[in-house]
């Protein structure tokens, strides 16, 4: 045991063992990770790669996975290692000392990373004033007592349960030893309705395009208690992306995407009003579509949106009400067909209307038949101003089907899963949320930043801090720096950590 003197302050130090495994080091708890070590461990592993190179018994993808590997462990050797430092540097310091008595000198704790678990033992300390416990090492590195999963892992777990089931989004990361998808559902529950929506930005000047597009539409998700809810999917465009459409594949240029359960409907449309206020100068844009499948939730929008908004039956649910209307008319139904359109084309209601009277005394049809019939004509009939509403310049029609299975239904509804109303929420939401250009590891910095209790972090004698910064930084300008070229793994890590 040496000591080193830090103005009137002596640190003792354990020696440094260059001789030492990476597992006996972690035993004597070595407070400064060997230069030695490191060069050492660099060098053994560019040897064993070359070695295997050299006899073919190795590829390049192999490699590369080794290479990561190694490097993995050798960050977390370096993050435990700076951790003890900065635990003895608390632990020695004349404020801690002032203020906090040691009552349990080595509590281990355990953090989960995409590098492999991070180990460290720190003291929990009893203050003298107010005789609260706490940890002041996790207190400094803002990690909550019941903490296991670093926020840059729990990002990739929430960004891969977006898309993927709960086990796999754990499955698919490496180095880590969290193998439970409770763990997913923890971190995608712990989430807030609120967190997981883009603020809106204010918008220096407000944009006027000729049309502006709303177009809505629902997915039905099951639910673990067999019931079925609908999942709402809101987005504004303003029209074809020219650059990015091809002759076969139209492209949107969407602006924003608003999706949730909104049993309140006057919660979703007030939200995607502000959204439309705060960014166009809706008063000279020349005509605001929505559009759908005539849901009474859909339409009730028009209510809520600016006043030259106009309601549209999307062509998708228009067509299909036609198709089913020639239902039981065997040969003639393909010519009835074209008529049938021909007449709603050119807005010729009457026709429609005489259409179906005789057809609902057909006693051919059977009584599904008939049933199946009013209600297509109920539908063609009551949304029959919607309809030719499709025939007003600057109206593209509607794809709000094909968003909803791209941006919700393959991930809610097209394998047979049971979901509680938060998680399917949460996912909805976080899948819009990346939609709308959010990044989720800042939400989940946001969040937890947010759920962090107040509590005051020790300030650190600048005396020994200042000395350990100049040991830092002396390891740091020394051979660290030039061991090899820049581009070199070690020089790799240097860079990372500058």
């Amino acid at each position: 045991m040496r000591q080193v003197t830090v103005g009137k302050l002596s640190i003792k130090k354990e020696p440094p063992c260059y001789n030492l495994s990476a597992n006996q080091k972690s035993k004597v708890g070595i407070p400064l990770l060997s230069l030695a070590y490191i060069n050492q461990t660099v060098t053994d592993l560019q040897s064993f790669l070359f070695n295997k190179l050299i006899n073919n018994t190795i590829n390049f993808d192999e490699m590369t996975k080794l290479t990561e590997k190694s490097l993995n462990e050798l960050i977390v050797e370096m993050v435990q290692s700076v951790l003890s430092d900065v635990e003895e540097v608390i632990r020695e310091s004349s404020d801690r000392k002032q203020n906090y008595w040691i009552h349990r000198s080595n509590d281990l704790k355990v953090i989960a990373t995409k590098f492999g678990d991070i180990e460290y033992s720190r003291a929990y300390y009893r203050n003298k004033t107010t005789d609260n416990f706490t940890y002041l090492l996790d207190d400094l590195l803002e990690i909550e007592p019941h903490q296991r999963i670093d926020n840059n892992l729990q990002s990739q777990i929430i960004e891969n349960a977006k898309d993927m089931s709960y086990q796999q989004a754990i499955d698919k990361i490496e180095n880590i030893s969290i193998h439970s998808k409770q763990t997913t559902y923890n971190l995608v529950h712990k989430l807030s309705r609120e967190s997981i929506e883009l603020p809106l930005e204010e918008t220096i000047e407000k944009r006027t395009p000729q049309y502006l597009y709303i177009e809505a539409d629902e997915d039905h998700v099951a639910m673990q208690d067999s019931s079925n809810k609908q999942m709402k999917l809101v987005y504004v465009h303003t029209g074809f992306n020219h650059e990015k459409s091809t002759d076969k594949r139209h492209v949107l240029n969407i602006e924003r995407c608003f999706t949730g359960w909104y049993p309140n409907n006057d919660e979703l449309w007030l939200e995607v009003s502000a959204f439309i206020e705060e960014t166009y100068d809706t008063q000279n844009i020349k005509q605001i579509f929505l559009s759908g499948d005539g849901a009474s939730w859909i339409k009730s929008g028009v209510d809520y949106l600016p006043a030259n908004t106009t309601f549209v039956l999307d062509p998708f649910h228009t067509k299909q009400a036609t198709v089913r209307s020639v239902v039981g008319l065997g040969p003639k139904a393909k010519e009835t067909l074209g008529l049938l359109r021909r007449w709603i084309r050119f807005n010729q209601k009457g026709k429609v209307k005489r259409y179906f009277d005789p057809r609902l005394s057909d006693p051919d049809l059977s009584s599904s038949e008939k049933k199946a019939l009013e209600a297509n004509r109920k539908y063609l009939l009551n949304h029959w101003t919607a309809i030719q509403n499709q025939y007003r310049p600057g109206y593209i029609s509607c794809s709000a089907e094909g968003h909803v299975s791209h941006i919700l239904s393959s991930r809610l509804s097209s394998r047979p899963l049971g979901w509680s109303i938060k998680g399917a929420e949460n996912i909805a939401k976080l899948r819009v949320y990346k939609l709308n250009g959010g990044q989720i590891d800042q939400l989940v910095l946001l969040t937890n930043k947010q759920k962090q209790k107040e509590r005051k972090v020790i300030q650190l004698d600048d005396r020994i801090t200042g000395a350990k910064k100049a040991e830092y930084t002396a390891i740091h300008n020394g051979s660290i720096v030039n061991y090899g070229s820049s581009s070199s793994p070690l020089g790799v890590l240097k860079r990372t950590f500058s």
